[in-house]
């Protein structure tokens, strides 16, 4: 889609793309026309983060590129083990998905994972208190972009 081209992010199950482990999270608004997109990766014994946010209303109107905001920077090790414990809490690779909620305007919130051969993919419309969102509002954070651009 065109927030993952624009943020220079590959799609799905090509997340693995980025590194042997990647954990993403994306919070998408309401109207589907701004998202932030924050990855974490391991390559070797290196690890990254690479964040985006983007308002298509200002990239196509008149910011222009100001309407895209991008980080990309190295992780040190203990902020990576950080993350760990808190994706180790959430158990995200055997939590249960949650049950279909109706939701007509509201924000969507999705962590993906890739390890190896293995993706998965969670999408919350409503993030209540706890480990899930823990671990989005923690990669949001440490991406330096504000909350809501």
């Amino acid at each position: 889609d065109k927030h993952h081209e624009l943020a220079g992010q590959p799609l799905g199950q090509e997340l693995s793309k980025l590194g042997e482990e990647v954990y993403r999270f994306r919070h998408t608004d309401a109207g589907q026309t701004s998202s932030t997109l924050v990855a974490v990766y391991r390559k070797g014994n290196d690890y990254f983060l690479q964040a985006a946010h983007l308002s298509l209303h200002d990239y196509y109107g008149s910011q222009g590129k100001e309407g895209l905001k991008k980080v990309t920077r190295p992780l040190r090790v203990d902020e990576w083990k950080e993350i760990q414990e808190k994706l180790k809490r959430l158990d995200f690779w055997q939590m249960k998905e949650p049950q279909p909620t109706v939701v007509l305007d509201g924000t969507t919130w999705t962590l993906e994972a890739a390890a190896g051969k293995k993706y998965r993919a969670v999408t919350i419309p409503v993030v209540e208190a706890g480990p899930f969102r823990a671990v989005c509002l923690d990669l949001w954070r440490r991406s330096g972009l504000l909350m809501g651009g």
